[in-house]
């Protein structure tokens, strides 16, 4: 009942309102003051308002406690400062507001319990323009009140600015709220919105809100408060002002230009800031990189004084900060500070520094600078007391009279002063003299010497007895009379006649005034044949060079000359005495060049030699030809001792007690080129390197001895010819190469190389009769390649690796020679053909290997006492390993015929290969047809008519081996088939999938259906395998364990667990009894197949172990891994018996033949390998050192033939299990045609 009556009740008013509303045209204007107005209480113009009137309160203090219980009412103050509203009773609010809408504005608030009280029906009052001040309580309150709002108020002095409460709304926009307590306080309130406000000074707390409250807005100054945030407003820094101040307005520097003062005064406006301006930042000469980059000042210390800043032209950047802290270096205002206060420096010249003048006008050059501001302005003076007026500075001064401005014309010495003045104010003086003399002419003198010269030879002639009474002479102007003439600063000069004859000399000399003086004298030149002598004809070799007429004798005494000689007229330099040395003296140009087509140039009895890192030859003859007789010539450098060119032609004649030695630090002793021709008898060449021929180059080399240091003994490529007789030569690198298409005479020759002793390529046809001649290896004894073509006898051959190697196109016929090595006797390759007869060879691995296309005739030789075969071809039976190459991706499975002929390999190449065990050929590719993806599996059927393989492409495939067609395919996997096994009996194939499938299934092979799918690994099935019985299934996963399965019922028998990396591979004893396991933990497993217990971890891998497999008599174990190696293992014990090493990537699978003596490996490096087990383990042990001599398994297609060659004590390293037809001179046995029966 009171809930209605209450209804009902407002319901009434409301109708009250609308009707007096109604009855209302528009809203009245009441005015209030003190004295003469209509009203002079403002509570009493608010009673007699109606709703939506204003009420306009003019200047007066009031003193009444105001209720406003009217909506929309208006109370607007003429100004805040001019009316003043005090409360009557102090226990009271000044102001209480109890209706909506209400507007108050421009008016001072102050004296209550509170300042202004908006109760819960006062939603929607809007204050502005207000002052608040010192009342006891609250300033503001608003309960309950909803949508108001309060702007450009102050709110100061109160014990609490403003509260909000009661669910109340409020928005605080642009109000100063300072020195209260507390500024604002929100207290279970509503919706709080504070834009732009500047809540500062206040002793307690600047906002306070607890988590009821909902605050909103953003951009407030709230500062300098006993705590700026508090309660749940401590996190809302949404709310603060974080808008650094703009740069500071028209700022000015002053003194503004340069000055030598060092005081500055800067000044500006601050602009305006919601939080005020309280700080500034300053930072002298370079921009600021950070706020704080700089010195911070507060703002009451404005203007900004600086004082002897460092000198020069500097910025200053100036940057403000706001009662809240926010700044920022990038409104930075920049000025200048121009200081200098260092006087400029440097010199004053008179005529350019000249000591003495015959002129009263003079330049005078002012070379001065100055640190900061730059010159303005300049003076001078003859006495540095009576000046010249200041005039703009320039760097010269003209026709400066000696004799004004305190000068005189007196002869003498004159002080001239200078004044320079800089922009600053700071001025510089500088000082300078000259003599000023009277002139009197100089005397001219010469002499010169030889004093009866040849033509060419050099004079020199020597003025240094002239003079000049007035200093120093600048100039000597010579005319020889042969209508030259010369100019120089220098007394002594040199000219050469060309021709005999009488010339008148005259000599010109000028001091340093121009005054000048000559004189003159005759010489006759006059020719002559005769033997120079150095020093004591001429004091230079060079000069005797010059003077010498064709013919003559230069003779040089014992001593060190440093020279760089041009021979270029018939001469002969001939040592006198116990050493004669020339060394050059231009490291970049040879000691003795040799020159002039027809000239014969000879040196004799002296040394020649370079200085260290020389860029030259010591020697280079280019055209003409030179004779060199008991001579040494060196080179210390790199480069040749002896360089011919062109069509030079150079003789070394030494004696059989006195040899010619050329000698080189570490380049070449000789290198020849063009048509260039040697000839040595008795020499020595010793260097880094041999002698090199090119172009058309000949040589003839007798009783010489060849050491070369660091390379080759003697490379030969050019076109001509070449002999050697009774040469003993020895080279760290090849012995001799010849390339050549002329002809190559060997007599008595004796090459010992480290690497080739004697090379022969190109295309000649050579005849050798190798009597008395050796050649010995550290690789190769004789090579034959390109090709040549060659006929031998006789002689000994010896090489470390090979000791005859023929092979690309050269040929051979060869007779009476022995050859010897430490590997291979003989090697016959690529197209070569070669005829052996009545030769031995002897001693190392093998005797005769003959592959590729080439062909061998062996007639009547003698091969014995070799660790293996006498005579074989490279067929994997007579290899220790062989290659296997095609695949153009990785290999990733292998697997043997059963009756071994055959080998398949899968590959990434999306091809199955079918190799010839025996010979290494290629019998067909499986390709295109069956495959778009790779085959990651292969095996045979055990009667070897299918091969199975498995793909990316989810399928099983089936191939007819003696044709190649697919059989059919098995489809049903959802993922890669990973792997493929046969049963033994050949009726079931099992295939195991990847990691979207998971499974394992088993297929009928004879019509292709499916028997069963194996389910339970949870990561990729990557290897499956059947038991020797066909009972059990082994499947390998990469959730690392090995499972067991029933084929007859697909039953589960046991997981077996232990590996900690995914199983890669898993093989069957042949007895059924253990198991293999590989996996990415690097170690291979064998398990116990009728317990599962783990027998032994074979470890040493560094790699994924990704393939096992038994051999056929279960006592070895092969395993592939990542390390890119192939490791044995005895299964009995564990131990690992052998690394095969060879493949350059992963091995991806293994696979034993099945009779045991071959083992297969699949590489990513895109081969397949055949290890020849059968030759035993320790022979594996040498297999790198072999394959780089036998080379890899390959189809042989060319020629052997042959008969009644001797066969002796061969094979001694080959084990009876790996001998053809139970003997070891030949391999394959059908080779033995070519062994004399015994």
């Amino acid at each position: 009942m009171g809930r209605r009556s209450s209804s009902l009740m407002v319901l009434g008013l409301m109708l009250l309102g609308l009707l007096s509303g109604s009855s209302r045209a528009r809203a009245e204007t009441l005015v209030v003051c003190p004295q003469g107005c209509p009203f002079s209480s403002i509570q009493a113009a608010i009673n007699q308002a109606s709703p939506g009137d204003t009420i306009l309160i003019q200047a007066g203090t009031y003193a009444e406690n105001l209720t406003i219980a009217k909506q929309g009412l208006i109370l607007r103050g003429e100004a805040p400062e001019k009316v003043i509203l005090r409360a009557q009773f102090s226990d009271e609010p000044v102001i209480r507001v109890r209706e909506s809408d209400v507007r108050l504005s421009s008016l001072t608030v102050t004296g209550g319990a509170r300042g202004i009280q908006i109760e819960n029906r006062g939603n929607n009052s809007t204050l502005s323009n207000l002052i608040v001040r010192e009342n006891q309580g609250e300033g503001l309150l608003i309960e309950a009140a909803q949508m108001g709002e309060a702007r450009s108020c102050l709110i100061r002095a109160n014990t609490i600015g403003i509260f909000i409460g009661s669910r109340g709304a409020f928005r605080l926009i642009g109000n100063r709220i300072r020195e209260n307590r507390d500024g604002v306080e929100v207290l279970d309130a509503d919706r709080i919105e504070l834009r732009e406000n500047v809540i500062t000074n206040n002793s307690g707390c600047g906002v306070r809100a607890d988590d009821r409250s909902q605050l909103l807005g953003s951009n407030n100054a709230i500062f300098a408060n006993g705590q700026n945030l508090c309660g749940s407003a401590q996190n809302r820094t949404g709310l603060l002002d974080q808008t650094p101040p703009p740069p500071p307005q028209n700022l000015t520097v002053t003194p503004a230009d340069w000055t030598n003062q060092g005081r500055f005064e800067i000044t500006w406006e601050d602009p305006a800031d919601l939080a005020g301006i309280a700080a500034y930042f300053f930072k002298l000469g370079t921009a600021p990189t950070s706020a704080t980059d700089g010195t911070r000042r507060e703002i009451a210390q404005k203007p900004l004084i600086v004082e002897n800043p460092p000198e020069g032209e500097r910025p200053i950047f100036i940057w403000l900060e706001d009662g809240m802290g926010n700044r920022s270096h990038l409104n930075a205002a920049r000025g200048t500070l121009r200081f200098d206060r260092t006087p400029p420096s440097g010199t004053l010249l008179i005529n350019q520094g000249a000591q003495q003048t015959t002129e009263l006008r003079v330049t005078l050059t002012l070379r001065v600078q100055d640190a900061a501001s730059g010159m303005a302005d300049m003076r001078f003076s003859n006495d540095g007391q009576t000046w010249s007026p200041w005039e703009p500075f320039a760097p010269e001064k003209t026709n400066w009279d000696l004799s004004q401005f305190g000068g005189n014309g007196n002869p003498g010495r004159k002080t001239v002063s200078a004044q320079v003045r800089d922009r600053a104010g700071n001025v510089g003086q500088f000082s300078a003299q000259i003599e000023y003399l009277r002139l009197q002419p100089p005397s001219a003198q010469f002499t010169f010497r030889p004093q009866n010269p040849r033509p060419t030879q050099q004079v020199t002639f020597d003025a240094s007895t002239s003079s000049s009474p007035n200093g120093a002479l600048t100039r000597y102007a010579w005319n020889f009379g042969d209508g030259t003439e010369r100019e120089t600063t220098q007394p002594i000069v040199q000219h050469a006649y060309t021709s005999e004859g009488r010339y008148t000399v005259r000599l010109t000399v000028t001091d340093v005034f121009g005054m000048t003086a000559s004189t003159e004298q005759q010489l006759v030149v006059e020719a002559r044949s005769d033997t120079l002598r150095v020093p004591q004809d001429f004091s230079s070799v060079e000069d005797a060079v010059r003077a010498a007429q064709p013919g003559d004798v230069i003779a040089i005494s014992s001593g060190i000359y440093n020279v760089n000689l041009v021979l270029d007229k018939p001469l002969t330099l001939r040592g006198v005495g116990p050493q004669t040395l020339l060394r050059g003296q231009d490291p970049s140009r040879p000691v003795l060049i040799v020159q002039g087509e027809g000239l014969h140039m000879r040196v004799e009895a002296m040394r020649l030699t370079t200085q260290s890192g020389t860029t030259a030859a010591t020697v280079s003859v280019q055209s003409g030809s030179l004779t060199v007789a008991r001579a040494v010539v060196e080179n210390l450098g790199a480069m040749p001792v002896l360089e011919l060119a062109g069509s030079a032609c150079v003789s070394l004649e030494g004696a059989e007690m006195a040899p010619i030695r050329l000698s080189s630090a570490i380049g070449p002793t000789v290198r020849a080129r063009d048509q260039a021709q040697l000839t040595a008898v008795r020499a020595e060449f010793v260097g880094g390197e041999g002698l090199t021929f090119t172009g058309s180059a000949a040589a003839v080399i007798r009783d010489s001895t060849i050491a070369a240091t660091g390379g080759t003994g003697l490379a030969f490529s050019s076109s001509a010819d070449l002999a050697l007789t009774g040469v003993n030569l020895e080279a760290v690198g090849d012995g001799v190469t010849f390339s050549s298409s002329g002809s190559l005479t060997i007599a008595g020759v004796r090459i010992t190389a480290g690497r080739t002793a004697l090379r022969l390529a190109g295309s000649a046809e050579l005849a050798l009769d190798l009597t008395d001649s050796s050649f010995v290896g550290a690789d190769v004894g004789l090579s034959l390649r390109g090709t040549v073509r060659v006929t031998a006898i006789d002689g000994a051959i010896q090489g470390g690796g090979i000791g005859l190697d023929v092979g690309e196109n050269a040929q051979l016929v060869m007779e009476g020679t022995e050859v010897t090595s430490d590997g291979l006797n003989v090697r016959v390759s690529g197209r070569a053909r070669a005829r052996l007869q009545r030769m031995r060879m002897s001693g190392g691995l093998a005797g005769v290997l003959v592959r590729d296309s080439a062909t061998l005739i062996l007639e009547g030789n003698t091969i014995s006492d070799h660790a293996l075969w006498g005579a074989f071809l490279p067929q994997p039976p007579c290899l220790l390993t062989g290659t296997l190459s095609g695949h153009t991706a990785g290999v990733n499975s292998v697997a043997f015929g059963p009756d071994g002929r055959l080998l398949a390999s899968g590959s990434g190449d999306r091809t199955i290969r079918l190799w010839e065990v025996a010979t290494g050929n290629l019998v067909r590719t499986l390709t295109l047809s069956g495959f778009s993806n790779p085959v990651y599996s292969v095996a045979f059927s055990p009667d070897g008519k299918f091969l199975a393989s498995g793909s990316g492409d989810r399928t099983v495939r089936l191939w007819e081996v003696a044709t190649g067609n697919l059989v059919r395919t098995l489809s049903g996997h959802t993922d890669s088939v990973t792997s493929v096994a046969l049963s033994p009996d050949g009726r079931l194939l099992a295939s195991g999938s990847g990691y979207y499938d998971r499974t394992v299934r088993l297929w009928e092979v004879a019509t292709g259906s499916l028997v069963r799918t194996l389910s339970g690994h949870t990561g990729s099935v990557t290897s499956v395998a059947l038991s020797p019985d066909g009972r059990l299934l082994a499947s390998g996963s990469g959730d690392r364990t090995v499972r067991l399965w029933e084929v007859a019922t697909g039953n589960l028998v046991r997981t077996l667990s232990g590996h900690t990396g995914s199983v890669y591979s898993v093989a069957f004893s042949p007895d059924g009894r253990l198991l293999a396991s590989g996996s990415s933990d690097q170690t291979v497993r064998l398990w116990e197949v009728a317990t599962g217990n783990l027998v032994r971890t074979l470890s040493g891998h560094t790699g994924s172990v990704y393939s096992v497999a038994f051999s056929p008599d279960g006592r070895l174990l092969a395993s592939g891994s990542g390390d890119r190696t192939v490791r044995l293992w005895e299964v009995a014990t564990g131990n690992l018996v052998r690394t095969l090493s060879g493949h350059t990537d992963w091995v991806q699978s293994v696979a034993f033949s099945p009779d045991g003596r071959l083992l297969a490996s699949g590489s990513d490096d895109r081969t397949v390998r055949l290890w020849n087990l059968a030759m035993g383990i320790e022979l594996l042990a040498r297999i790198e050192e072999l394959n780089l001599l036998l080379g890899p398994a390959a189809p042989f297609t060319g020629v052997i033939t042959g008969s009644e060659n001797v066969m002796e004590r061969n094979g001694t390293s080959v084990p009876e299990a790996a001998r053809q037809a139970g003997q070891a001179d030949v391999c394959p046995a059908d080779l033995l045609f070519l062994v004399k029966p015994k």
